[in-house]
């Protein structure tokens, strides 16, 4: 039994990143709007309004959502031991032809490259950043992984904080790419597709390991998995694929829920002046092996399923 403690602090995405998503978003929305005649303004100014509360949300949710990186550094910090084994095997890149396939297994190769850079995996970071690549190229995300992204890759492939950086650059590009060009669906995939990764990942070392830090970061999932639906749900209806997906994250967040939590409301809290999100608050979460299990058997379940 794994009892969490003490309030986990997550480092915050890059602001300049955020600041850039904010302003796109501003700029798609808000651009149209200024050939409006005068007897519109009124009209414009409630639009504005709106969307920059709707920016402030996503950025909030954005906030609270690690990324692949993070969590392959946590990981690392929680005391996990390197395992390539348990990855998506870069083969099977061919099978993924519709668009909705390769923006989840862009997802999960993003957790895979991740995993395999913070722990220093040369060769293996040579071969998912290939493979990212190819799945980016087939969703028109060129752009994102561009030959001149490439070589500053290869050129850092021993500098892991600099290649972190230019992969997390690279997703958020394609991320702002999708958004701008109504394709929004596809982003909430490629997250979704990282996250399942992430925990799968997590909860295969988890199997070997009786470390509890690395037991707390599977915990800490319950929180960052709410705001991941909450990003699925605004795509869902008009898109099966994100149905389905949505309806996955669904019966993997009714596991999580059965997680038992003390003293206090599981919450989270930001301070924007020092870029640092902190979860748990006076909580204590108590994840049993038994939950631990159900966990890895569904996220395994759904996860396969997703990459074959």
């Amino acid at each position: 039994m794994c009892n969490i403690l003490r309030p986990i602090t997550l480092r915050a995405r890059i602001l300049k990143n955020l600041k850039f998503i904010s302003s796109l978003f501003l700029l798609v929305f808000i651009v149209p709007f200024v050939a409006c005649t005068e007897d519109k303004e009124s009209e414009k100014k409630e639009d504005e309004d709106v969307l920059r509360h709707n920016v402030e949300e996503a950025k909030s949710i954005f906030y609270m959502l690690p990324s692949p990186i993070e969590t392959a550094s946590l990981l690392q910090k929680a005391g996990a031991k390197y395992d390539g084994s348990i990855l998506n095997p870069v083969i099977n890149m061919s099978r993924y032809e519709l668009a909705s396939m390769k923006a989840l297994n862009l997802g999960v190769y993003g957790s895979d490259l991740s995993y395999a850079s913070v722990f220093d995996q040369t060769q293996e970071v040579l071969f998912y950043l290939s493979s990212c690549k190819k799945l980016a190229d087939g969703l028109g995300l060129e752009k994102a992984f561009d030959s001149e992204t490439m070589k500053r890759m290869e050129e850092n492939i021993n500098n892991k904080d600099s290649l972190l950086q230019l992969i997390s650059d690279s997703y958020w590009m394609a991320d702002s790419y999708l958004k701008e060009n109504e394709r929004s669906n596809l982003s909430a995939l490629i997250i979704s597709g990282g996250w399942i990764e992430g925990v799968y990942i997590a909860t295969k070392l988890a199997e070997t390991s009786t470390n509890e830090a690395l037991l707390a970061r599977i915990a800490e999932q319950k929180l960052s998995l709410s705001h991941l639906l909450s990003i699925v749900e605004t795509y869902k209806g008009d898109h099966d694929d994100v149905n389905d997906v949505y309806s996955d994250l669904l019966e993997i967040n009714a596991i999580f829920n059965k997680m038992k939590s003390e003293k206090g409301s599981f919450e989270t809290f930001r301070d924007s002046e020092m870029g640092i999100t902190t979860i748990g608050g006076s909580s204590k979460l108590i994840l049993s092996k038994s939950l631990l299990q159900e966990i890895s058997t569904k996220i395994e379940t759904i996860r396969n399923r997703y990459i074959e």
